[in-house]
């Protein structure tokens, strides 16, 4: 078993955010993300999970509100016009 050590850093906000949106695209944990990108830039290569990348586009939809089509503006309106009415 590999030794582990616990650290703090600090980084930006923004490099954070994205950091954790691409772990999430791969379905890795952060720390798995942030050490296979160690990885590659300490050693050059990735020592874990070799060759598995996934396009960021067939992501694409899977975190959804549950709307499956997006009315018109006019509908909106009408509806929201109907319900200020109390009709």
């Amino acid at each position: 078993m590999k030794k582990l050590i616990r650290t703090t850093i600090t980084i930006p906000e923004n490099l954070y955010r994205q950091a954790k949106v691409n772990a999430a695209f791969l379905r890795e944990s952060f720390s798995a993300y942030v050490v296979s990108s160690l990885e590659q830039k300490v050693t050059g290569s990735s020592l874990t999970k070799k060759g598995k990348k996934i396009d960021p586009m067939k992501t694409l939809g899977v975190f959804s509100l549950g709307v499956k089509k997006i009315p018109s503006r006019e509908k909106l309106y009408d509806k929201y016009l109907k319900r200020k009415m109390g009709i």
